[in-house]
């Protein structure tokens, strides 16, 4: 064979290998918490517990934080004491059955001609006058009970509980400081029982994906593959990078892998990317 027969024969061998290699491609994106919020509060005032640190696991419904409320308590314990208070519905009860008597009477003396029509339009009048206090008296404490609850909403308000699991990833202040829900949030809630990574792809690349499939992931940190599931493909386009926004998700019970870390996805045209499968 001669020389130049033997150079074709061996770009003949290597030439699929090198197009093997260059049709290779990873798209990078970072790990992120799959979800994250932000805890605010509706009403203004001073931090007065912080029950949390960062770093910190909490619960679904378990109080973090809570703001100065011992104005509103003593206002509770006011209206309380107002709601309870009976007196001036019996006041009003009594003076209801005196007029009731008094129109009765009168009422059968008019049948016997003993008094007179205008003595007994009066004391209907009065009896009138007497029940209506009687409604005023009720109501009043109607409104006192609204109150109370009215009052209650707002320490309710006052008392932050977190949404979610997850952990403290971030606190904003300290006891003593002035907060404002219009202003900032007073911590950082993050879950990481899952990550999500979002990755940019094009329309080809993408082509062959849907919901629910599932891809490996090259980790860095700490490095190995994971196997995540697609959540999301966007149907809109980024008009400058002609790109497709592909969100996945991992499964990370044990907190092994860690958010904010690069992960690498090997798009479906690649000759040796994993195989792709349907839930």
């Amino acid at each position: 064979m001669s020389r130049r027969e033997c150079c074709l024969a061996l770009f003949l061998f290597i030439s699929p290998i090198v197009a093997h290699g260059a049709n290779a491609a990873e798209v990078e994106a970072f790990t992120e918490p799959y979800q994250e919020i932000e805890l605010a509060i509706g009403e203004s005032g001073i931090l007065n517990e912080l029950r949390v640190r960062e770093g910190e696991r909490v619960k679904e419904s378990q109080i973090v934080a809570r703001l100065d409320t011992r104005v509103l308590e003593a206002s509770l314990r006011i209206a309380e004491l107002r709601a309870q208070s009976v007196g001036p519905l019996e006041a009003a009860t009594a003076e209801l059955d005196l007029r009731k008597t008094h129109r009765d009477q009168l009422r059968l003396l008019r049948k016997k001609g003993h008094a007179s029509q205008r003595e007994l339009d009066r004391a209907e009048a009065d009896y009138r006058i007497a029940n209506a206090r009687r409604k005023m008296a009720e109501e009043e404490m109607l409104l006192q009970k609204l109150e109370c609850q009215r009052i209650q909403a707002q320490i309710d308000r006052r008392v932050i509980r977190t949404p979610i699991d997850g952990v403290v990833s971030e606190i904003t202040g300290d006891v003593g400081e002035a907060f404002s829900g219009t202003e900032r949030y007073i911590m950082k809630i993050v879950k990481l029982d899952k990550l999500r990574a979002k990755f940019s792809l094009t329309p080809a690349e993408a082509s062959d994906l849907n919901p629910g499939d599932h891809v490996n992931l090259r980790l860095t940190q700490p490095a190995g593959v994971a196997q995540a599931r697609i959540e999301t493909i966007l149907p809109v386009m980024d008009a400058k990078s002609g790109t497709l926004a592909v969100m996945v998700v991992v499964d990370n019970e044990s907190e092994r892998l860690r958010s904010g870390g690069r992960c690498f996805l090997q798009t479906p045209d690649n000759a040796t990317s994993t195989r792709f499968t349907r839930d």
